[in-house]
């Protein structure tokens, strides 16, 4: 479906509608993980808006660029994208998909494993999905503050922020995000000796699932349940 849509893209003479396009094909690529193709779909968007002057876009695609820039190596000039976008963005006034794109800053941040720096970038997307009621993708939001939370050693506040990221997500049927919520959540469990809540918790997300199994977050899933029906053993195997 995407390769279609960008094809179709590719074969109207319009530089707006194709930057559009690879908008979003950066934006999925990044939510799926992948940042060398982020960057190739962000990239070949930047160059058509630079020489159409499309400014929305360049924006809109800056924050993936910036996120798979940081995971490709490349952190401070990751981070410097994503910080001039955001403050451009605010700056005209402009908060389309704001919540998702502060999250890109929040992962790069954790990635780093800077605690404050992650959370400041978690609340003020929580705050701008309140003020603008652009709440689709609060249920990530929530999970990064569960994972800051487990950072700085919190461990109630981190069950409280991953127990919200579910809730959330089941409520707005966001399965993905659910995945992510629970496997965060089952490792925590996990750490705690809790293998076989944490077990059953994740295997009613993950059997919900039938394709996709080569994506990063029901890789890490499956993975993590192996590891779950080996350290639970028999009890474990008995829910299933």
């Amino acid at each position: 479906m995407l390769e279609g849509a960008l094809a179709l893209a590719h074969s109207v003479p319009s530089p707006n509608s194709l930057a559009f396009a690879l908008v979003f094909s950066a934006l999925l690529h990044q939510q799926l993980r992948q940042p060398d193709q982020t960057r190739e779909a962000a990239e070949e968007c930047l160059a058509i808006c630079d020489e159409h002057g499309v400014p929305s876009e360049r924006l809109w695609v800056t924050t993936a660029y910036g996120w798979s820039l940081a995971e490709l190596g490349h952190v401070e000039e990751g981070l410097e994208r994503l910080r001039e976008a955001l403050d451009a963005q605010r700056a005209g006034g402009g908060e389309i998909a704001g919540p998702q794109f502060i999250s890109h800053l929040a992962a790069v941040q954790l990635h780093l494993g800077n605690a404050e720096e992650a959370l400041k970038a978690v609340e003020d997307g929580l705050e701008t999905s309140r003020r603008t009621g652009n709440a689709f993708y609060d249920a990530e939001l929530w999970r990064q503050r569960g994972e800051v939370m487990k950072l700085q050693g919190d461990s109630a506040e981190a069950h409280r922020s991953f127990q919200t990221a579910i809730a959330v997500a089941r409520r707005q049927s966001a399965k993905s995000l659910e995945l992510r919520a629970a496997t965060s959540l089952a490792r925590l469990w996990r750490e705690e000796g809790r293998s076989y809540e944490a077990h059953r918790l994740l295997q009613q997300v993950f059997g919900w699932f039938r394709e996709g199994f080569d994506t990063a977050d029901l890789r890490d899933a499956a993975s993590l349940l192996e590891e779950l029906t080996s350290s639970a053993g028999s009890g474990v195997g008995a829910a299933r």
